[in-house]
């Protein structure tokens, strides 16, 4: 309950302090600059939610349907989040979508979502980049693998 009226509250206050950064902004940068700035932000947005794709937007809806949140279907997840805030006129959202779109936010966001669907770490996938791992050689059950010596 106490974490509800957290989330009410901000939802309040967004509206206003959208319109005092917009105004900041508008005051540094003249009004038809700011107002060119917010609509290309928001083409971005759609841009983002065709790149998407209506198929993964159904897919996420139709996994979440049924009340079960696959780890699966939360992949293009982020994506969605950061096209649907950038869409959303006014510069706080912007700058939040923008944050989706950097990976590590990204896996940030997707962690937390696995933690709150109760998805339990097993079930958690670690995006690496190539460079970033390796394959370590095959080993018999029960047997520690070779020490290295030092030189």
């Amino acid at each position: 309950m106490f974490r509800a009226r957290w989330i009410v509250a901000a939802v309040m206050a967004l509206p206003v302090a959208e319109i005092m950064v917009f105004i900041v902004v508008a005051a540094q940068l003249g009004l038809l600059a700011t107002l060119a700035l917010m609509g290309l932000t928001s083409l971005a947005g759609i841009a983002l939610l065709r790149r998407a794709g209506p198929t993964r937007i159904a897919q996420f809806r139709g996994t979440t349907d049924d009340g079960i949140l696959r780890t699966a279907s939360v992949g293009g997840l982020p994506m969605i989040l950061a096209g649907l805030l950038l869409t959303i006129p006014g510069f706080l959202t912007d700058v939040a979508g923008a944050l989706v779109l950097i990976p590590t936010t990204r896996r940030w966001l997707l962690s937390q979502a696995a933690e709150r669907a109760g998805l339990g770490p097993s079930s958690q996938v670690i995006d690496l980049a190539p460079e970033e791992w390796r394959r370590l050689p095959e080993q018999e059950p029960g047997r520690d693998p070779p020490r290295r010596r030092r030189a």
